[in-house]
């Protein structure tokens, strides 16, 4: 899965820089913020941590 998460985020950066490069700027810098937050040290949508508090409690806490 982290492989795959991190293929995604590499060709979503590319496709932005393509993007923005032919002129639909506000369009590539999106997919860039996309890749970069699926990718390898950003915010996953597929993998959360969780964080167990004194009282037993689990908060869900971003990477």
């Amino acid at each position: 899965m982290y492989f795959a998460l991190w293929l995604i985020a590499v060709v979503l950066v590319i496709a932005g820089i393509v993007t923005a490069i032919r002129g639909r700027v506000l369009y590539g810098i999106v997919l860039i913020i996309v890749g970069l937050l699926i990718g390898p040290g950003g915010v996953s949508i597929f993998h959360v941590h969780r964080h167990h508090h004194n009282n037993g409690a689990a908060v869900i806490a971003p990477r």
